[in-house]
């Protein structure tokens, strides 16, 4: 993607919420990395429920903001309710009749990226148990 294709475009990372803070502070520290690559403009973190901000206050204040474009990443592994019903209903609640785009990206899914992780976290685990410092 050149720099003309993501100007004025906006990526807003969904996570589901909780009420443990390592939920929070996970999707927060991804905005983060995605940040530091410095390839959109403008990245934001939103929460479907019981983390604030949510994902209709971020995408209600680009389009106040005048932001051309959005894209919307769910930060979930696989497609569910979230992902194909309340996601949808709050962009399109957030679009209506409103002049502005919005592209909806894909879940996580199965990625070979992802299997790779798998694999170092199994290691790790049992470098852990061999160290004696895994319960």
């Amino acid at each position: 993607m050149t720099d003309e294709n993501i100007s004025g475009t906006a990526l807003v990372l969904v996570g589901h919420g909780s009420n443990l803070p390592d939920n929070k502070q996970n999707i927060t520290v991804f905005c983060d990395m995605l940040k530091k690559r410095d390839i959109y403009p403008l990245v934001e973190v939103s929460f479907l429920q019981k983390n604030d901000p949510s994902l209709l206050e971020i995408l209600n204040k680009l389009i106040i903001d005048g932001i051309e474009r959005i894209i919307v990443l769910p930060v979930f592994l696989a497609k569910g309710v979230h992902t194909q019903q309340d996601i949808p209903k709050v962009i399109e609640k957030a679009t209506n009749g409103k002049k502005v785009e919005i592209v909806y990206a894909e879940p996580l899914g199965v990625d070979e990226r992802i299997a790779d992780i798998l694999l170092d976290r199994a290691s790790e685990a049992l470098k852990r148990q061999a160290d004696g410092t895994y319960s």
